[in-house]
């Protein structure tokens, strides 16, 4: 079983790819469609840009989301930022617009499309700026019969502007969004040869107390404090029964199992019995379960428990994902890593 945080971002990376546009749910799903170019999956690339500087700036979020699939990830990047300064200068047009409409439209836009665009495009500061002074030349160059540049002369330099700061701040803080991708663990992100490739290992937080050097099923039987990060890591599927919680206890049950609680006051909420094995320096246990209803194929969690020099316990998941989305049949393939890391609220055992 997986949790919501792991399940989110398998939903958040096959969404991409699942058509030429990936569609946000709900109200939103509605707007988008009603905005689409007509008969957008029949028109060829050249069609398209020949259309859009007339259309809804959610059809260049559409595009870009097209390229990206298509693996044109440079392409991609360009049109997104297009997107990104025509949607600006269209709310900034709309004060008093429905939360749910274009505004929310907007952020499902960036969220689903933008985010994995902008991961690539991170990973060449130099090329990323200039992709967005491309975006903003061809705005300028370029009509908008869709938000009047005359009429509202005062919003289009404001939208502009604010992609400059980000411009200018993606400049300025090079040697960080470097070092940030690299505890992101941020490896491959996008179509290669056909399949949807997504690689997140991140590393253990610095400021985090460095772990044992090795640490035995003895080590970490205990009392922990709740969270939901914990909940998710040792209960996934079930962690809603279990967040009223207010403690964990982990308590070694035979030579390769523990046995975990989740405790509020004297009632125990729910228990669980895992098979583990010692293994790296740390107790180890794995899960399988379906990715989610958006694809079919397999996850596979594999879970690394070990203390760290204040007793803590530090909880390292591995996902590894693969298989195809359920619209188009495109493969993915995903490696993720995530960090949990939990108080002892009482002694070890």
């Amino acid at each position: 079983m997986i949790g919501l945080s792991t399940k989110f971002a398998v939903t958040r990376a096959l969404c991409l790819i699942c058509v030429a546009l990936v569609l946000p749910c709900g109200s939103t799903l509605a707007a988008a469609r009603d905005a689409l170019i007509e008969g957008w999956d029949k028109l060829s690339a050249s069609e398209i840009e020949g259309r859009l500087p007339n259309a809804h700036p959610d059809n260049y979020y559409a595009y870009a989301g097209r390229l990206w699939r298509d693996g044109e990830k440079d392409r991609a990047v360009f049109w997104l930022y297009v997107g990104e300064v025509r949607f600006r200068f269209l709310l900034l047009t709309e004060p008093n617009a429905d939360p749910s409409g274009d505004p929310a439209l907007f952020g499902a836009m960036r969220e689903t499309i933008g985010r994995p665009i902008m991961t690539y495009a991170s990973s060449d500061v130099e090329k990323w700026s200039k992709e967005i002074d491309a975006a903003l030349q061809w705005d300028q160059s370029n009509q908008n019969g869709f938000t009047s540049k005359s009429r509202f002369n005062k919003q289009w330099e404001e939208a502009r502007s604010s992609l400059v700061k980000t411009r200018d701040y993606i400049v300025a803080h090079a040697d960080d969004i470097q070092k940030k991708r690299t505890q992101e663990g941020i490896g491959e992100v996008g179509v290669e040869n056909g399949v949807y490739v997504e690689q997140q290992k991140r590393k253990m937080p610095a400021d985090w107390p460095a772990l044992e050097v090795g640490t035995r099923i003895e080590g970490i039987t205990g009392v922990y404090k709740a969270s939901f990060d914990f909940a998710n890591a040792l209960f996934s599927e079930d962690r809603r029964r279990v967040l009223r919680a207010t403690t964990f206890s982990i308590a070694k049950a035979g030579t390769d199992t523990i046995l975990i609680s989740a405790i509020r006051g004297d009632e125990e909420l729910l228990s669980r019995t895992i098979q583990i094995r010692e293994e790296k320096g740390a107790v180890v246990f794995e899960e399988t379960s379906k990715p989610d209803y958006l694809s079919e194929g397999t996850v596979r969690v594999t879970s690394y428990l070990r203390l760290n020099d204040k007793g803590e316990l530090v909880i390292q998941r591995d996902l590894f994902s693969e298989g195809k989305y359920r619209s188009n049949s495109m493969p993915f393939r995903q490696q993720l890593t995530f960090w949990v890391r939990a108080e002892r609220a009482l002694s070890p055992h």
